[in-house]
């Protein structure tokens, strides 16, 4: 494929509108969508309107009259379109790494009354970082005399360590070091063999690859807005409950706004009876705001056009890498069934290969130790950026400069 057929894709894509609503660093070739997506064009508009008059100038009566109140359920529901959730199961609140506190301390609840004798939770050893560790926090807040961890990885399947003492599984849909797709319904399947719960981390999904929680019949998920999203950095994220969980047993982070009745100031504690409760206090108002639009922009999408872009930039991406830059390798599997929408490569020097495609223009995202990761996100990538990205990267690898590289750190 020549650049020139590459601009033919380019006036061809059916999603080519979409990179207008976004603010394009100049001369710059963005690959980061699974860490911060870009900016919509219209957020900064929408921070103002917030700032300027709905608190400067109605101040507190915006919680009515703006439907400050209600946005957490109101985008919810947007995102929950989005991931294939049933209405009033997603809500916006908190972090993702909250989030998954939630939804282990709810399942754990959960089978202490159904299944009372489960003790273990099941996490894959390479999954992202955070959700070890709030995992790991839990159990040692409970005592690790009674509940523990149990890891499964490419030496343990999780066919092989799941049994009828686990609690849940926590895994992400999409590896985030190794841009691996793990079948949903296949997996939630699985769990609900042994009757023990899902929980699914979509922080490196939504928004990329299609979602549908009610067809799998996943009991909870989570994730951050601010990837594929397009929300802004540290942007509340989301939390799925399938209802037939949601009044079953209270979630273990019980604040005022998940009251049935916040504004009664109770002095016990009333879950409400439906996914609010998986509130905990005031709602990030401009934050969530901003989340509205930008999860607006990605419902405009089709999800499958959007996918499958994001499988043809991909396709172009490792062509042109194995044709010019031989010397990385790539980790990401290659067939579609098994692949998100970022391409991870290993080289030894890949720190200082990030570090000079920035200074190029070209932002990639590196991974300690050895990781080199590239975003596709269809909806503002072009297929002349892939081209001009492998050609800079070819660039890197033939520099002197690369050789004696010292530089700082990047995310």
């Amino acid at each position: 494929m020549t650049r020139e057929q590459c601009e033919i894709a380019d006036e061809n894509d059916e999603l080519k509108i979409f990179r207008n609503k976004f603010k394009i660093p100049q001369d710059t070739i963005y690959l980061i969508g699974n860490s911060l997506g870009l900016c919509p064009i219209e957020s900064q508009k929408i921070a103002n309107r917030v700032i300027k008059q709905e608190w400067g100038q109605n101040h507190i009566d915006s919680w009515n009259t703006a439907g400050w109140y209600h946005l957490p359920v109101k985008v919810g529901n947007k995102i929950g379109k989005i991931i294939g959730a049933e209405q009033n199961e997603t809500i916006i609140s908190d972090s993702t790494s909250i989030n998954i506190f939630k939804c282990l301390g709810t399942s754990i609840a959960i089978q202490k009354i159904k299944n009372p004798d489960r003790r273990i939770i099941l996490l894959e050893r390479e999954n992202f970082p955070t959700d070890l560790y709030i995992a790991q926090g839990l159990v040692n807040l409970l005592s690790t005399d009674e509940y523990k961890i149990r890891y499964f990885d490419d030496d343990n399947r999780l066919e092989d360590v799941l049994g009828d003492d686990v609690v849940c599984i926590l895994l992400s849909h999409v590896n985030y070091r190794t841009g691996q797709l793990y079948n949903m319904k296949q997996i939630t399947k699985l769990a609900h063999k042994v009757d023990a719960h899902i929980i699914w981390d979509l922080c490196h999904s939504v928004g990329s690859v299609p979602i549908n929680l009610t067809k799998v019949d996943a009991d909870f998920a989570v994730g951050c807005t601010y990837k594929y999203l397009n929300s802004g950095p540290g942007a509340p994220a989301f939390i799925y409950v399938n209802k037939k969980h949601q009044n079953v047993a209270w979630q273990p982070l019980t604040g005022w706004f998940g009251h049935q009745a916040p504004f009664k100031m109770s002095k016990l504690y009333e879950p409400a009876p439906n996914i609010t409760n998986y509130l905990v206090g005031t709602p990030q108002v401009l934050q969530i705001s901003i989340i509205d639009h930008s999860v607006g922009i990605t419902l405009d999408a089709d999800m499958q056009a959007i996918r499958k872009k994001s499988l043809a930039l991909g396709d172009l991406f490792i062509k042109l890498m194995d044709e010019k830059c031989p010397s990385l390798k790539l980790v990401t599997p290659f067939e579609y069934e098994k692949r998100g929408s970022h391409l991870s490569y290993q080289h030894e020097n890949a720190y200082a290969i990030s570090n000079l495609m920035r200074k190029r223009g070209v932002y990639g995202d590196f991974r300690f130790p050895d990781i080199l990761r590239f975003a596709m996100t269809p909806l503002y990538t072009r297929f002349v950026d892939i081209w001009d990205v492998i050609g800079i990267i070819s660039e890197v690898i033939n520099d002197a400069e690369y050789e004696g590289f010292d530089g700082n750190c990047v995310t």
